[in-house]
């Protein structure tokens, strides 16, 4: 309910006159307000949370992702899939809806490897699972629409990398609405995948391109050879600190196409026309350079944060940190 998608899904299904169960860490963060959504404290983790929040429910999205956790996000994100399945069949649960990843067959990275793995885990249990998969979704405040924003705006330009022009297929955040609301009322026991996306396939490079085009932010492109995806998380975290944990496991993923190659959901959902990244872009509006933040007290004291983190044993970086905090 405290993510980007929850908040906007919550909303759409209460005004639908459903009743909403929401499990948070911190309640204090809920915006949203409404006689018929409940909110429980607990912990995604832990059987007894999710028991609770479970009870006399019929549908649960499952929305859960650990890549802002500091430890292992894969082990963090299997052991809440298995909370939440073992919960599932005690309860009765009859069916869960879960947004996950798009990803080929085969090798992938952590972060797409573990949102396979939690479709698998949830399907084990006895309810019925609808597995969305879906690319970068656009809309403001989405975790990878908000990482492009911050590139577009802050870089002075753009390098593009031979081995990162893999394709992805963005989604608009209304688009990606409308199937999640569409799988209440699908018929049926058997549990599915389904793969979504917008029409337009594009790499990341000219994906960014794009997002600060639209803006009148005009950047070069710099053909560069192979990088190492390390390398570029690093830099990315020195341009983008406050994504750091998020953007490094994202960062590599980009080296996998995150393409829709099986068109079953356009048959489940003949009534969803997913539109472009233009008309997303146009939806979302324009936004505008942002190089001071590069050079900001706030960004400056998030950068010293990560060194801190990486070398504590560095004390003036540490006395740095805390001066600009003050």
């Amino acid at each position: 309910l405290t993510g980007f998608v929850g908040g906007a899904l919550a909303e759409r299904i209460l005004n639908q006159g459903h009743q909403v169960h929401a499990l948070v860490r911190d309640p204090s963060r809920v915006k949203l307000h409404h006689s018929n959504l409940i909110v429980h404290q607990g912990d995604a983790r832990r059987f007894d949370s999710v028991m609770e929040c479970m009870k006399g429910c019929d549908t649960a999205y499952y929305l859960v992702h650990g890549l802002n956790e500091s430890h292992s996000f894969e082990y963090e994100e299997a052991l809440a899939a298995q909370v939440f399945t073992r919960a599932a069949n005690e309860s009765g649960l009859k069916s869960m809806i879960y947004l996950g990843g798009l990803g080929p067959a085969g090798e992938l990275s952590p972060h797409l490897r573990s949102r396979f793995l939690t479709g698998e885990i949830l399907r084990l249990g006895r309810a019925r699972v609808i597995e969305f998969r879906a690319s970068i979704v656009l809309g403001q405040g989405s975790t990878s629409y908000e990482i492009l924003r911050a590139l577009s705006s802050r870089l002075p330009f753009f390098v593009d990398p031979k081995n990162l022009r893999a394709e992805c297929q963005p989604i608009y955040l209304e688009d990606l609405l409308r199937y999640l609301l569409g799988a209440l009322d699908m018929e049926g026991e058997s549990s599915r995948v389904l793969e979504i996306g917008g029409p337009d396939r594009i790499s990341y490079p000219d994906l960014l391109l794009q997002v600060a085009n639209h803006s009148g932010i005009h950047r070069k492109v710099i053909p560069v050879p192979d990088l190492d995806p390390r390398l570029m998380a690093e830099a990315f975290e020195l341009v983008v600190p406050e994504y750091a944990r998020v953007g490094r496991h994202l960062i590599e993923s980009l080296t996998y196409p995150t393409l829709v190659e099986d068109d079953s959901a356009s048959r489940v959902f003949p009534e969803i026309k997913p539109i472009g990244i233009q008309e997303s872009l146009d939806a979302i509006g324009t936004l505008s350079s942002d190089l001071g933040a590069l050079v900001s007290k706030e960004h400056t004291r998030k950068v010293l944060q990560l060194f801190v983190e990486r070398f504590p044993n560095l004390r003036w970086l540490t006395l740095l940190s805390d001066k600009l905090s003050v």
